[in-house]
C-alpha cells in the first residue's frame, strides 16, 4: 500500500426488484396484519339471464368455473414453476413471493352442474360457493380468458395434472397479484362487489341484495 487514504466506497447499485420491494415493504407488513379478514364477495345484481358461475376455495389459491355450453370451465392463475411444475421448495417459493418468476394461466374441463354439492363431489373439496351473472358477462370473460390461453398455449411447454392443463402466462405474478387477486378481478368483471384483502383464498360471498 501506499499510505494514501482510500476515497470513500461507492454507494451500492440497487436492482430494480430490491428498490420495488424496499417500498411495497410497509404495505406488505400492512397486509399481513389484516389477510386472516376474509374478503367478501357481493354477487351481482339485476341479473336478467342468469347462469351459475362457482367460487372455490383450495387452500392457497382460489380458480373460478363458468358454463360453457353443457360443460363448466374452471380457470386458475399461478406462478408457472410454483403451480405448473409443482416445484414447491423454499426456493420456489420465495420466486413467486416476490415476483423473481413468471405466471401461468390454468384450466380444466367439468361436467355441467347447477348447484354445489354436485360441483363439490366433481371437484373433490369442501368450500365452494355458487351465485348466479349475466350470461353476457360470462361470455365476455371466458372468451377472453380462452383467447390468452390460445395466445400462450406452446405445445413444447405445456404442462398438465390433476385434470389441469397450465400455459405461460404473460402477466406479472407475487403476493399482490397473486391466485386470489385475479379471481376477485375476474369476479368484477362478472359484475360483483370485491371488498376487502384478496391475498389469501379465505372469502366470504355475500347475497345479491345485500
Amino acid at each position: 500500500m501506499n499510505g494514501r487514504p482510500l476515497g470513500p466506497l461507492p454507494p451500492l447499485r440497487e436492482s430494480k426488484v430490491f428498490r420495488r420491494w424496499r417500498r411495497l415493504l410497509p404495505v406488505l407488513l400492512f397486509a399481513l396484519l389484516f389477510s386472516g379478514c376474509a374478503w367478501r364477495v357481493s354477487a351481482p345484481t339485476n341479473v336478467n339471464h342468469p347462469q351459475p358461475v362457482f367460487l372455490t376455495d383450495y387452500g392457497r389459491h382460489s380458480r373460478l368455473a363458468l358454463p360453457d355450453a353443457d360443460r363448466l370451465v374452471e380457470y386458475g392463475f399461478g406462478e408457472w414453476h410454483f403451480y405448473a411444475l409443482r416445484e414447491t421448495g423454499p426456493v420456489s417459493s420465495i420466486r413467486a413471493l416476490f415476483g423473481f418468476g413468471e405466471a401461468t394461466l390454468a384450466r380444466r374441463s367439468l361436467p355441467y352442474v347447477e348447484d354445489v354439492e354436485s360441483f363439490r363431489r366433481a371437484v373433490g373439496v369442501g368450500r365452494t360457493v355458487v351465485f348466479y351473472a349475466e350470461a353476457e358477462r360470462i361470455d365476455t370473460l371466458r372468451d377472453s380468458l380462452d383467447l390468452k390461453w390460445k395466445e400462450n398455449f406452446d405445445p413444447s411447454i405445456y404442462k398438465s395434472w390433476n385434470d389441469l392443463e397450465f400455459v405461460p402466462y404473460e402477466a406479472r405474478y407475487h403476493l399482490f397479484s397473486n391466485s386470489n387477486h385475479r379471481t376477485a378481478r375476474w369476479l368484477e368483471e362478472l359484475g360483483c362487489e370485491v371488498r376487502g384483502f384478496s391475498i389469501l383464498s379465505n372469502f366470504r360471498l355475500l347475497p345479491a341484495e345485500q
